[in-house]
């Protein structure tokens, strides 16, 4: 990191700020939000919070990837396509 600030600059070690209304602008209904987790990111409460502002709580879906669940993502995923949803995965 040293070396980073050194020859580049400091903004280039800082993350940056997860700010979910900035981030929504960008995206479309053909352009999802897709989130990198860095270890200690938990940016679901966030999520949450800014489905109920925009008042898409009731229409989200979440699950979690693990053994077998693919092909229940894959059920959330067509459903939020066909009645305009979101999916948490």
């Amino acid at each position: 990191m040293q070396w980073i600030t050194l020859k580049m600059e400091r903004k280039f070690i800082i993350p940056p700020t997860f700010d979910l209304p900035a981030i929504f602008k960008d995206s479309s209904v053909t352009t999802p939000l897709i989130c990198i987790l860095s270890p200690g990111s938990d940016p679901i409460s966030a999520i949450l919070r800014f489905a109920e502002e925009v008042g898409m709580s009731k229409k989200l879906d979440s699950i979690s990837l693990g053994s077998g669940m693919g092909q229940r993502a894959e059920e959330f995923i067509l459903d939020a396509k066909t009645k305009g949803g979101w999916v948490l995965l």
